[in-house]
């Protein structure tokens, strides 16, 4: 089969979505379309040169397929365990393919944290198959609320693949790495609006320090290498 490069594919992506314009103003809708459609180009984009672009591929196909419950600690759960599985891809395509030591390092400690917390994670989630889901305590507002928040979280991880994959491993880890912390930043501030499982809101108040304490590393090491050559 003729390769494709990534470019190609978002732009028959984007003529999906223009085609679907009624629904565009939908983050959710547009996030799913976009999925839908890299679904069916898969075997094409599966074979750019970019670990890279996998693993966005996977993660926004698990996260666009995940069905609302309308329970927030059950959501946010399944949810998180996805987010956490795609940043243990990237990590990898870093392990694999960066160069820089300090950069691989930090990809080894996200992929060996969230393994861990993936565990838990399940855990939690087989504890709520054995017993009741229960929604929110009958206050669809609070309800309604946590699902637009997911529709933003999902719209934001369907951004992540605009990434330049023209560039060397390291900046394409740090360039998808950023806003995938972000999200997750994102997804566990709202989770404290909405959620009650006490081991969740303190793995949530956990995540937001630590995510922007990485973010801020990368962002610093973009700024150091940002005058560097970005296909050497």
């Amino acid at each position: 089969m003729k390769k494709v490069t990534f470019l190609g594919v978002l732009l028959a992506v984007a003529v999906c979505i223009s085609s679907c314009s009624n629904t565009a103003s939908d983050p959710d809708n547009t996030a799913q379309v976009a999925s839908d459609s890299l679904s069916v180009i898969g075997d094409t984009i599966s074979e750019n040169i970019s670990d890279f672009t996998t693993a966005l591929h996977h993660v926004t196909n698990d996260i666009n397929q995940i069905p609302l419950t309308g329970n927030a600690d059950r959501d946010f759960a399944v949810f998180l365990k996805s987010h956490h599985q795609g940043a243990i891809d990237i990590a990898q395509a870093e392990i694999k393919n960066g160069k820089d030591d300090a950069l691989k390092q930090m990809a080894q400690d996200i992929s060996n944290t969230y393994k861990s917390e993936i565990t838990a994670l399940e855990t939690f989630v087989a504890s709520l198959r054995n017993g009741p889901v229960k929604v929110a305590s009958g206050k669809g507002d609070k309800k309604d609320g946590f699902n637009t928040l997911i529709k933003k979280y999902k719209a934001m991880i369907w951004d992540m693949a605009k990434m330049d994959t023209s560039m060397v491993a390291d900046k394409q880890f740090v360039a998808v790495m950023i806003p995938h912390l972000q999200s997750a930043v994102y997804l566990a501030g709202g989770y404290l609006q909405y959620g009650k499982d006490p081991q969740l809101m303190g793995l949530a108040k956990e995540i937001i320090p630590r995510k922007n304490k990485q973010i801020g590393e990368l962002n610093k090491w973009m700024n150091k290498n940002k005058n560097t050559s970005s296909t050497q």
